[in-house]
């Protein structure tokens, strides 16, 4: 389980929304990404979240240097 004072960037793997299949999220823990999850797509793509096919911690180099010490892998 993650720490919850290290923010970690989790990926999310969905179908039926873009195309695209996955999308980052930085957050502190796995539901504050779920949450980050659904409204994205009640928000930004106007539906009903769509199911989730897998949730994991990935680097992301980008996010590394915006958090610094504070992001985690």
């Amino acid at each position: 389980m993650a720490n919850s004072e290290k923010i970690y960037t989790y990926q999310i793997e969905y179908d039926g929304i873009d195309g695209m299949g996955e999308i980052q999220f930085c957050t502190h823990t796995e539901e504050e990404a779920i949450i980050l999850f659904n409204n994205w797509c009640r928000e930004d793509n106007n539906m009903e979240p769509v199911p989730i096919k897998a949730i994991y911690t990935v680097y992301n180099d980008t996010d590394h240097d915006i958090y610094g010490e504070l992001y985690a892998y």
